[in-house]
């Protein structure tokens, strides 16, 4: 890859008429906001190294972005755009905590090397490229976003997957546990549907229906959690609503087994790539793993409250072993019916015999 970044590094200079001293020059204005963001990471550079690996890593990137978006920039003969499996890999870096560059960097080399005719902004373009490692694909640009509120690419991400999720009302600890496994829900009553949307974070309870958007699990899948999973944990404050967090445990709680997933998976709750429930039951607990909440902040606190309630009550239970053991199947209805009708008869010729008797 180095070789690659020297490449594209070559090209935008070329495209631009600029000099690489002028990109080090301006980059070392920015040079103590750079150190303060790698801090302890900073231990085996120099500040001269560490200008190098912005100048290099960050036009690499805002050139990477350009070429997967706008036309014109030549990629026939581009190794990055003759192989998917290599952009992949690219995506996969470039959202490593471990990887980030201070996206004020990257603000500057973009705009510095955008021509006057040149369409579309640095975090449209970065979205457009990261996208395709999420569950669901899908991340939109969160309205009045300015790059100097974004940290990292990493921070970009986070807030474009995350910020849809309109925060309930908080519910005091005492007042809400955390549910049961759906296999359990369902025997309680409680009915399982695919929420239509693209937001993965926009679970509800209405009328006994628990309404999950589809979750895509690949082998892919457990790359981003785990990294949004890790900036969470490390970076938002107390007060910040933990997305990623809140999901992965409240889905952890629906998932206990692999017949649990089964039961997602046949309501198209999620939709599994990998090579069987047990799989993807095992993701999900390996994930959680490193999940912590706030309780006082947990985002289905209030579905939780819902649920709960519905599976204490009595004629729920009742009702769902009803539809259960006698409404499953056509022929269960039927027998059902039957007996119904047999014990009605009986009843008839009962009453029958009792009003002649007492004549």
């Amino acid at each position: 890859m180095e070789k690659q970044k020297l490449r594209y590094l070559q090209q935008l200079l070329y495209r631009t008429r600029d000099t690489v001293d002028e990109y080090v020059t301006e980059i070392r204005e920015l040079e103590e906001n750079a150190w303060e963001f790698y801090h302890h990471e900073t231990s085996g550079f120099n500040r001269d190294e560490l200008v190098g690996m912005l100048v290099l890593d960050g036009c690499f990137i805002i050139e990477l972005f350009r070429k997967y978006s706008i036309n014109g920039l030549s990629r026939e003969s581009d190794t990055i755009f003759q192989s998917e499996q290599l952009r992949f890999a690219l995506r996969r870096d470039l959202i490593l905590l471990e990887n980030q560059l201070p996206f004020s960097v990257l603000y500057y080399l973009f705009s510095k090397t955008r021509r006057p005719d040149e369409e579309g902004d640095l975090i449209p373009l970065a979205l457009a490229f990261l996208e395709r490692i999420m569950p669901n694909e899908k991340l939109t640009i969160v309205n009045n976003t300015q790059p100097e509120d974004l940290k990292h690419l990493l921070a970009l991400v986070h807030a474009s997957w995350g910020h849809q999720l309109s925060p309930a009302p908080n519910v005091p600890d005492e007042k809400w546990k955390f549910v049961n496994s759906a296999t359990e829900l369902k025997e309680a009553g409680v009915e399982f549907k695919i929420l239509e949307t693209r937001n993965v974070f926009d679970i509800r309870f209405i009328d006994g229906v628990l309404k999950i958007p589809r979750l895509c699990i690949g082998d892919y899948t457990e790359f981003p959690l785990r990294n949004l999973l890790a900036y969470e944990q490390c970076h938002l404050q107390r007060h910040q609503r933990k997305y990623v967090s809140d999901y992965i445990a409240f889905m952890n709680c629906l998932v206990n087994s692999p017949r649990d997933v089964q039961l997602l998976r046949h309501s198209k709750i999620i939709d599994s790539w990998v090579a069987d429930d047990a799989a993807v039951y095992a993701l999900l607990k390996d994930v959680y793993r490193f999940v912590l909440i706030a309780p006082r902040n947990f985002s289905y606190s209030q579905v939780c409250v819902k649920l709960n309630g519905h599976c204490r009550r009595r004629q729920n239970v009742w009702m769902a072993n009803l539809r259960r053991n006698y409404f499953n199947s056509p022929w269960a209805f039927v027998s059902f019916l039957a007996a119904c009708v047999l014990l009605l008869l009986t009843f008839i010729q009962t009453l029958f015999s009792v009003l002649s008797y007492t004549k």
